[in-house]
C-alpha cells in the first residue's frame, strides 16, 4: 500500500466464499486479528489519500457536473456535485450569484478550498476551455 500509493482502496476482512479456491481452507487467523490489521491498513490508506488530495489544495482542477441538488424543494440548493478525471468526488459551492450554475456533464474549472481522505470541497472557477463553446447557452437557469 505504501509503495502503491493509491488515490483510495476499498477494504475488507476476508471472508469465506463459496466456488472459491479458498474456501475449504481452515481460518488461521483468529477475528480480532483480522479486525485489527484491517483498521490498520484502513488508517495508513486514509492518511496516504489525505496526502494526495493535499497536493491540489489550493489548485485549480477540471471537474465534470455529476449533479445538481436542490430538486427537492423542502432542501436549499448548496453544493453541486462533481468528479475529477480521476474519478474523485468535488463538491462545490454555489457561485455568489446563483442564477446560473452549470449543467450536468459540463466541464468547470473547479478551485480546492477543502481536502479529506475521500472527498474534496472547492468553489466554482470558471468553464473548462474545451467546453466553452458549447456551453454557451447550456446553464440551467435556477
Amino acid at each position: 500500500t505504501r509503495r502503491a500509493r493509491w488515490d483510495s482502496a476499498f477494504m475488507f476482512k476476508y471472508s469465506k466464499r463459496e466456488k472459491t479456491a479458498a474456501y475449504p481452507w481452515k481460518d488461521e487467523v483468529p477475528e480480532e486479528m483480522m479486525a485489527e490489521r484491517l483498521s490498520r491498513l484502513i488508517e495508513l490508506q486514509e492518511a496516504l489519500s489525505l496526502t494526495l488530495n493535499q497536493a491540489v489544495l489550493g489548485k485549480r482542477v477540471e471537474v465534470m457536473v455529476e449533479s445538481i441538488p436542490g430538486y427537492d424543494p423542502e432542501k436549499p440548493i448548496d453544493w453541486i456535485k462533481t468528479r475529477t478525471r480521476t474519478n474523485k468526488s468535488v463538491s462545490l459551492q454555489l457561485p455568489e450569484d446563483p442564477t446560473f450554475i452549470p449543467a450536468v456533464g459540463s466541464l468547470v474549472q473547479a478551485e480546492i478550498t477543502e481536502v479529506k481522505p475521500v472527498t474534496m470541497r472547492g468553489r466554482l472557477a470558471g468553464v473548462g476551455e474545451l467546453e466553452l463553446a458549447s456551453l454557451a447557452g447550456s446553464q440551467l437557469k435556477i
